[in-house]
């Protein structure tokens, strides 16, 4: 954990000396960007960590390059709301940014005839939004 902060206040630094030098305003944009996304992920672990009762390794994984406290709403969703195991939740719920992927999951269940995996492929965050498994958007047509 406090290598996430000393890496947020760290970008903060950087933030504020590039707009100190003059520097162009989209590098500053991106600093502050990354500094959020970074202050998301962290809270989107401690909130895993803390609510749920995962160990610190399992709350990393699920909320590493979140860019909301999304992956842990949907973690705390499917807890309540499903019987998946670990795994399964951490394939639907990795980078979402609600427990939406847990809405479609149950919609799923009741509509079809899918099995679980399947449900799972097609309700996951990362391949709803295309998206790496870091968080981060795949370039190209979707």
């Amino acid at each position: 954990m406090h290598r996430a902060l000393t890496t947020a206040r760290g970008l903060t630094i950087v933030a504020v000396a590039l707009l100190l030098r003059g520097a162009q305003p989209e590098l500053a944009s991106q600093a502050r960007a990354q500094d959020a996304s970074s202050s998301n992920a962290l809270r989107c672990y401690e909130r895993a960590s803390e609510g749920d009762g995962l160990g610190e390794g399992s709350a990393f994984l699920l909320c590493r390059g979140a860019r909301t406290a999304g992956p842990a709403q949907c973690y705390e969703a499917g807890t309540r709301r499903t019987n998946l195991l670990q795994v399964q939740l951490f394939g639907l719920c990795r980078c979402a940014s609600s427990a939406s992927p847990i809405d479609c999951y149950e919609k799923g269940k009741r509509k079809t005839f899918l099995l679980d995996s399947q449900i799972i492929d097609l309700c996951s965050a990362i391949v709803a939004d295309n998206l790496w498994p870091n968080c981060t958007p795949v370039a190209g047509p979707r």
